[in-house]
Protein backbone atom coordinates (compact mmCIF):
# COMPACT_ATOMS: atom_id res chain seq x y z
CA UNK A 1 0.00 0.00 0.00
CA UNK A 2 1.39 3.38 -1.01
CA UNK A 3 0.84 6.62 0.86
CA UNK A 4 -0.63 9.29 -1.43
CA UNK A 5 -0.62 12.92 -0.30
CA UNK A 6 -3.26 15.14 -1.96
CA UNK A 7 -1.75 18.26 -3.53
CA UNK A 8 -4.11 20.61 -1.74
CA UNK A 9 -2.46 19.57 1.55
CA UNK A 10 0.47 21.77 0.56
CA UNK A 11 -1.87 24.75 0.84
CA UNK A 12 -2.82 23.74 4.37
CA UNK A 13 0.85 23.39 5.25
CA UNK A 14 1.40 26.89 3.90
CA UNK A 15 -1.37 28.23 6.12
CA UNK A 16 0.13 26.45 9.11
CA UNK A 17 3.48 28.10 8.40
CA UNK A 18 1.82 31.50 8.63
CA UNK A 19 -0.43 30.98 11.65
CA UNK A 20 1.80 28.75 13.79
CA UNK A 21 3.60 31.66 15.50
CA UNK A 22 0.22 33.05 16.57
CA UNK A 23 -0.99 29.83 18.11
CA UNK A 24 1.77 29.30 20.66
CA UNK A 25 3.47 31.24 23.43
CA UNK A 26 4.81 34.64 22.40
CA UNK A 27 8.18 33.92 24.00
CA UNK A 28 8.94 31.45 21.18
CA UNK A 29 7.34 33.31 18.26
CA UNK A 30 9.95 34.58 15.82
CA UNK A 31 9.62 35.34 12.13
CA UNK A 32 12.01 36.42 9.41
CA UNK A 33 11.14 37.47 5.87
CA UNK A 34 13.68 37.31 3.07
CA UNK A 35 13.70 37.09 -0.68
CA UNK A 36 15.58 37.23 -3.94
CA UNK A 37 15.04 38.98 -7.26
CA UNK A 38 16.82 38.01 -10.49
CA UNK A 39 16.64 39.74 -13.87
CA UNK A 40 18.27 37.96 -16.83
CA UNK A 41 19.39 39.01 -20.27
CA UNK A 42 20.30 36.31 -22.79
CA UNK A 43 21.45 36.40 -26.38
CA UNK A 44 21.81 33.09 -28.20
CA UNK A 45 22.46 31.53 -31.61
CA UNK A 46 19.82 29.72 -33.69
CA UNK A 47 21.19 26.41 -32.37
CA UNK A 48 19.38 27.14 -29.07
CA UNK A 49 15.99 27.62 -30.79
CA UNK A 50 13.52 25.08 -32.17
CA UNK A 51 13.86 25.32 -35.98
CA UNK A 52 15.83 28.52 -35.42
CA UNK A 53 17.20 30.48 -38.38
CA UNK A 54 18.42 33.62 -36.63
CA UNK A 55 19.86 34.65 -33.28
CA UNK A 56 17.48 35.77 -30.55
CA UNK A 57 17.63 37.69 -27.29
CA UNK A 58 15.44 38.02 -24.24
CA UNK A 59 15.22 40.21 -21.14
CA UNK A 60 13.03 38.77 -18.42
CA UNK A 61 12.42 38.20 -14.73
CA UNK A 62 14.20 34.97 -13.87
CA UNK A 63 13.00 34.81 -10.30
CA UNK A 64 11.11 36.81 -7.70
CA UNK A 65 10.84 34.75 -4.55
CA UNK A 66 9.82 35.51 -0.97
CA UNK A 67 10.58 33.33 2.05
CA UNK A 68 9.05 33.32 5.52
CA UNK A 69 10.77 31.43 8.31
CA UNK A 70 9.24 31.15 11.75
CA UNK A 71 10.25 29.63 15.06
CA UNK A 72 6.99 28.93 16.81
CA UNK A 73 8.13 26.76 19.73
CA UNK A 74 11.34 25.50 21.27
CA UNK A 75 13.15 23.40 18.62
CA UNK A 76 10.29 23.90 16.14
CA UNK A 77 10.41 26.05 13.00
CA UNK A 78 8.60 26.36 9.68
CA UNK A 79 9.33 27.73 6.22
CA UNK A 80 7.19 28.99 3.35
CA UNK A 81 8.72 29.97 0.00
CA UNK A 82 6.71 31.51 -2.86
CA UNK A 83 7.69 32.28 -6.45
CA UNK A 84 5.73 35.49 -7.00
CA UNK A 85 6.48 35.80 -10.72
CA UNK A 86 4.98 32.32 -11.24
CA UNK A 87 1.51 33.23 -9.94
CA UNK A 88 2.46 32.50 -6.34
CA UNK A 89 3.81 29.00 -6.94
CA UNK A 90 4.68 27.30 -3.64
CA UNK A 91 8.27 26.04 -3.57
CA UNK A 92 8.83 25.08 0.07
CA UNK A 93 6.17 24.59 2.75
CA UNK A 94 7.36 22.54 5.68
CA UNK A 95 7.69 22.20 9.44
CA UNK A 96 11.02 21.25 11.00
CA UNK A 97 11.79 19.78 14.42
CA UNK A 98 15.41 20.15 15.54
CA UNK A 99 15.92 17.51 18.19
CA UNK A 100 19.70 18.02 18.24
CA UNK A 101 22.63 18.15 15.81
CA UNK A 102 22.32 14.42 15.20
CA UNK A 103 18.61 14.39 14.32
CA UNK A 104 16.23 16.80 12.55
CA UNK A 105 12.80 15.91 11.16
CA UNK A 106 11.21 17.80 8.24
CA UNK A 107 7.54 17.37 7.23
CA UNK A 108 5.96 18.95 4.14
CA UNK A 109 7.05 20.10 0.70
CA UNK A 110 10.84 20.23 0.51
CA UNK A 111 13.84 19.53 -1.69
CA UNK A 112 14.72 15.87 -1.94
CA UNK A 113 18.26 15.15 -0.64
CA UNK A 114 19.98 14.33 -3.92
CA UNK A 115 23.13 15.95 -5.41
CA UNK A 116 25.15 18.74 -3.84
CA UNK A 117 24.51 21.11 -6.74
CA UNK A 118 20.78 20.38 -6.67
CA UNK A 119 20.64 21.23 -2.96
CA UNK A 120 22.44 24.56 -3.39
CA UNK A 121 20.15 27.56 -3.43
CA UNK A 122 20.06 29.29 -6.81
CA UNK A 123 21.50 32.42 -5.23
CA UNK A 124 24.57 30.45 -4.14
CA UNK A 125 25.34 28.86 -7.51
CA UNK A 126 28.57 29.91 -9.18
CA UNK A 127 27.13 29.63 -12.71
CA UNK A 128 23.82 31.18 -13.61
CA UNK A 129 22.19 27.77 -14.08
CA UNK A 130 22.74 24.26 -12.77
CA UNK A 131 24.40 21.79 -15.12
CA UNK A 132 22.26 20.03 -17.73
CA UNK A 133 22.83 16.67 -15.99
CA UNK A 134 21.57 17.95 -12.64
CA UNK A 135 18.53 19.61 -14.22
CA UNK A 136 17.65 16.46 -16.16
CA UNK A 137 18.32 13.72 -13.63
CA UNK A 138 18.14 15.10 -10.07
CA UNK A 139 14.70 15.07 -8.44
CA UNK A 140 13.40 18.45 -7.35
CA UNK A 141 10.84 18.97 -4.59
CA UNK A 142 8.35 16.56 -3.14
CA UNK A 143 5.80 16.34 -0.34
CA UNK A 144 6.90 13.97 2.37
CA UNK A 145 8.90 13.42 5.52
CA UNK A 146 12.67 13.27 5.93
CA UNK A 147 15.21 12.88 8.71
CA UNK A 148 18.73 14.25 8.70
CA UNK A 149 21.66 14.75 11.00
CA UNK A 150 25.32 15.63 11.40
CA UNK A 151 27.99 13.76 13.30
CA UNK A 152 31.57 14.98 13.39
CA UNK A 153 32.24 15.87 9.72
CA UNK A 154 29.56 13.57 8.27
CA UNK A 155 26.04 14.49 7.13
CA UNK A 156 23.16 12.15 6.30
CA UNK A 157 19.64 12.77 4.99
CA UNK A 158 16.90 10.23 4.16
CA UNK A 159 13.28 10.75 3.18
CA UNK A 160 10.06 9.38 1.71
CA UNK A 161 8.37 11.64 -0.86
CA UNK A 162 5.58 12.05 -3.32
CA UNK A 163 6.98 13.59 -6.51
CA UNK A 164 5.88 17.20 -7.00
CA UNK A 165 5.33 16.55 -10.73
CA UNK A 166 3.40 13.27 -10.61
CA UNK A 167 0.44 12.63 -8.32
CA UNK A 168 0.80 8.83 -8.16
CA UNK A 169 4.56 8.55 -7.82
CA UNK A 170 6.52 7.93 -4.63
CA UNK A 171 10.23 7.91 -3.85
CA UNK A 172 12.79 7.02 -1.21
CA UNK A 173 15.74 9.40 -1.53
CA UNK A 174 18.90 9.66 0.55
CA UNK A 175 22.30 11.32 0.65
CA UNK A 176 25.51 10.81 2.61
CA UNK A 177 28.28 13.44 2.66
CA UNK A 178 31.60 13.50 4.46
CA UNK A 179 34.39 16.05 4.84
CA UNK A 180 37.50 13.96 5.64
CA UNK A 181 39.54 17.16 5.67
CA UNK A 182 37.88 20.32 7.02
CA UNK A 183 39.77 23.39 8.15
CA UNK A 184 38.97 27.08 7.88
CA UNK A 185 40.70 27.51 4.50
CA UNK A 186 40.96 23.91 3.36
CA UNK A 187 38.03 21.55 2.72
CA UNK A 188 37.75 18.17 1.04
CA UNK A 189 34.21 16.86 0.44
CA UNK A 190 32.91 13.55 -0.91
CA UNK A 191 29.33 12.38 -1.12
CA UNK A 192 26.82 10.04 -2.68
CA UNK A 193 23.07 10.07 -3.27
CA UNK A 194 20.39 7.63 -4.36
CA UNK A 195 16.71 7.72 -5.19
CA UNK A 196 14.39 4.78 -5.83
CA UNK A 197 11.21 6.03 -7.50
CA UNK A 198 7.90 4.30 -8.33
CA UNK A 199 6.05 6.21 -11.05
CA UNK A 200 3.19 3.75 -11.54
CA UNK A 201 2.82 4.47 -15.25
CA UNK A 202 3.43 8.23 -15.15
CA UNK A 203 5.31 9.69 -18.11
CA UNK A 204 9.04 10.42 -17.90
CA UNK A 205 10.99 12.29 -20.55
CA UNK A 206 14.30 14.12 -20.82
CA UNK A 207 13.50 17.59 -22.18
CA UNK A 208 16.17 20.20 -21.40
CA UNK A 209 17.52 23.49 -22.69
CA UNK A 210 21.27 23.81 -23.18
CA UNK A 211 21.90 25.76 -19.95
CA UNK A 212 20.26 28.89 -21.39
CA UNK A 213 17.01 29.35 -19.49
CA UNK A 214 15.39 31.70 -22.04
CA UNK A 215 16.07 29.33 -24.95
CA UNK A 216 14.00 26.34 -26.10
CA UNK A 217 14.22 22.86 -24.62
CA UNK A 218 15.92 21.14 -27.53
CA UNK A 219 17.61 18.13 -25.97
CA UNK A 220 14.80 15.60 -25.95
CA UNK A 221 14.46 11.93 -25.14
CA UNK A 222 11.75 9.32 -25.58
CA UNK A 223 8.40 9.69 -23.83
CA UNK A 224 8.26 6.72 -21.46
CA UNK A 225 5.31 5.30 -19.56
CA UNK A 226 7.42 4.55 -16.52
CA UNK A 227 7.30 1.88 -13.84
CA UNK A 228 10.44 2.68 -11.80
CA UNK A 229 13.49 4.95 -11.83
CA UNK A 230 16.76 4.27 -9.99
CA UNK A 231 19.09 7.25 -9.52
CA UNK A 232 22.65 7.41 -8.21
CA UNK A 233 25.06 10.32 -7.81
CA UNK A 234 28.70 10.72 -6.74
CA UNK A 235 30.14 14.05 -5.53
CA UNK A 236 33.55 15.59 -5.00
CA UNK A 237 34.64 19.08 -3.95
CA UNK A 238 37.88 20.68 -2.77
CA UNK A 239 38.03 24.24 -1.48
CA UNK A 240 41.29 26.05 -0.69
CA UNK A 241 41.73 29.81 -0.17
CA UNK A 242 38.95 30.75 -2.60
CA UNK A 243 39.65 28.01 -5.15
CA UNK A 244 36.85 25.45 -5.57
CA UNK A 245 37.11 22.30 -7.66
CA UNK A 246 33.82 20.41 -7.77
CA UNK A 247 32.44 17.53 -9.79
CA UNK A 248 29.45 15.19 -9.84
CA UNK A 249 28.49 12.14 -11.88
CA UNK A 250 24.86 11.07 -12.04
CA UNK A 251 23.23 7.93 -13.43
CA UNK A 252 19.62 6.96 -14.04
CA UNK A 253 18.02 3.63 -14.96
CA UNK A 254 14.43 3.95 -16.16
CA UNK A 255 12.19 0.88 -16.48
CA UNK A 256 9.10 1.32 -18.63
CA UNK A 257 5.79 -0.37 -17.93
CA UNK A 258 6.56 -2.76 -20.82
CA UNK A 259 9.89 -3.68 -19.11
CA UNK A 260 12.03 -1.77 -21.64
CA UNK A 261 15.03 -0.22 -19.89
CA UNK A 262 16.63 3.17 -20.61
CA UNK A 263 19.89 4.51 -19.24
CA UNK A 264 20.98 8.11 -18.76
CA UNK A 265 24.23 9.48 -17.37
CA UNK A 266 26.03 12.77 -17.08
CA UNK A 267 27.96 15.12 -14.89
CA UNK A 268 30.08 18.23 -14.67
CA UNK A 269 33.50 19.49 -13.66
CA UNK A 270 33.71 23.03 -12.33
CA UNK A 271 36.55 25.35 -11.32
CA UNK A 272 35.99 28.70 -9.62
CA UNK A 273 38.11 31.27 -7.79
CA UNK A 274 37.14 34.08 -5.44
CA UNK A 275 39.76 36.79 -5.85
CA UNK A 276 39.57 37.68 -2.14
CA UNK A 277 40.68 34.16 -1.17
CA UNK A 278 37.57 33.73 0.99
CA UNK A 279 35.96 30.31 1.24
CA UNK A 280 32.28 29.54 0.94
CA UNK A 281 30.44 28.33 4.02
CA UNK A 282 29.97 24.58 4.33
CA UNK A 283 26.75 23.38 5.93
CA UNK A 284 24.93 20.04 5.81
CA UNK A 285 27.36 18.74 3.21
CA UNK A 286 26.73 21.66 0.81
CA UNK A 287 28.85 24.65 -0.20
CA UNK A 288 26.73 27.59 0.87
CA UNK A 289 26.80 31.35 0.45
CA UNK A 290 29.65 33.80 0.73
CA UNK A 291 29.06 37.37 1.91
CA UNK A 292 31.41 39.66 0.01
CA UNK A 293 31.40 43.19 -1.36
CA UNK A 294 33.47 44.75 -4.13
CA UNK A 295 34.88 41.38 -5.08
CA UNK A 296 35.21 39.22 -8.17
CA UNK A 297 34.86 35.53 -8.93
CA UNK A 298 35.84 33.67 -12.09
CA UNK A 299 34.52 30.26 -13.15
CA UNK A 300 34.73 27.56 -15.79
CA UNK A 301 32.50 24.49 -16.20
CA UNK A 302 32.28 21.51 -18.53
CA UNK A 303 29.03 19.51 -18.37
CA UNK A 304 27.50 16.71 -20.37
CA UNK A 305 24.44 14.49 -20.54
CA UNK A 306 24.15 11.20 -22.47
CA UNK A 307 20.93 9.44 -23.44
CA UNK A 308 22.49 6.01 -23.84
CA UNK A 309 19.66 4.10 -25.53
CA UNK A 310 18.64 7.04 -27.74
CA UNK A 311 22.30 7.57 -28.72
CA UNK A 312 22.22 11.30 -27.98
CA UNK A 313 24.69 13.50 -26.13
CA UNK A 314 24.89 17.16 -25.10
CA UNK A 315 28.21 18.80 -24.23
CA UNK A 316 28.36 22.33 -22.80
CA UNK A 317 31.24 24.58 -21.77
CA UNK A 318 30.56 27.78 -19.84
CA UNK A 319 32.89 30.45 -18.48
CA UNK A 320 32.26 33.75 -16.79
CA UNK A 321 32.67 36.18 -13.92
CA UNK A 322 30.63 37.25 -10.92
CA UNK A 323 30.90 40.68 -9.33
CA UNK A 324 29.82 41.00 -5.69
CA UNK A 325 28.97 44.70 -5.50
CA UNK A 326 27.59 44.46 -1.97
CA UNK A 327 26.56 41.63 0.34
CA UNK A 328 23.13 41.74 -1.29
CA UNK A 329 23.76 42.85 -4.89
CA UNK A 330 25.49 40.65 -7.45
CA UNK A 331 26.15 40.84 -11.20
CA UNK A 332 26.85 37.59 -13.08
CA UNK A 333 27.88 37.08 -16.71
CA UNK A 334 28.82 33.98 -18.65
CA UNK A 335 29.46 32.66 -22.14
CA UNK A 336 27.99 29.28 -23.09
CA UNK A 337 29.17 27.04 -25.93
CA UNK A 338 26.99 23.99 -26.61
CA UNK A 339 26.89 21.08 -29.03
CA UNK A 340 24.63 18.06 -29.31
CA UNK A 341 25.13 14.69 -31.00
CA UNK A 342 22.31 12.55 -32.40
CA UNK A 343 23.15 9.05 -33.71
CA UNK A 344 26.84 10.05 -33.94
CA UNK A 345 26.05 13.13 -36.05
CA UNK A 346 27.27 16.36 -34.48
CA UNK A 347 25.15 19.49 -34.59
CA UNK A 348 26.59 22.91 -35.29
CA UNK A 349 28.14 24.57 -32.26
CA UNK A 350 25.96 27.22 -30.65
CA UNK A 351 27.10 30.18 -28.56
CA UNK A 352 25.18 32.22 -26.01
CA UNK A 353 25.72 35.03 -23.52
CA UNK A 354 23.83 35.19 -20.21
CA UNK A 355 23.84 38.18 -17.83
CA UNK A 356 22.06 38.36 -14.49
CA UNK A 357 21.41 41.13 -11.97
CA UNK A 358 20.63 39.54 -8.62
CA UNK A 359 19.47 41.16 -5.39
CA UNK A 360 18.79 39.31 -2.13
CA UNK A 361 17.07 40.81 0.90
Amino acid sequence: MQLQIPKHYVGWLSLLVFVSPLSLAKEWAEAAVSGIAMVDYSRFDPQFIEDGTASDQELDWRKLRFRLKTQFAQNWEAKLSLDVHKSGQIKDAYIKYNMNDALTIIMGQQKEPFSMQNLQSSKNLVNLERSISTEALAPSRGVGISVLGNRDRAHWHLGYFQDDNAQNSTAVTGRLAWAPWYHKKNLLHVGMSFSQRDLNGAEFRINENLEVYAADSLFEGTRIATDTISLQSLEFAWQFHGVVLSSEWQMSQVTATNDTEYEYEGGYFQLSYLFSGENRKYKNGVLDDVKLKNNWEGFLRQSQLTLVNENKEASIVSAGVNYYATKNLKLKAEMVRAQTTDNNIDSAVGNAVNVRLEYSF
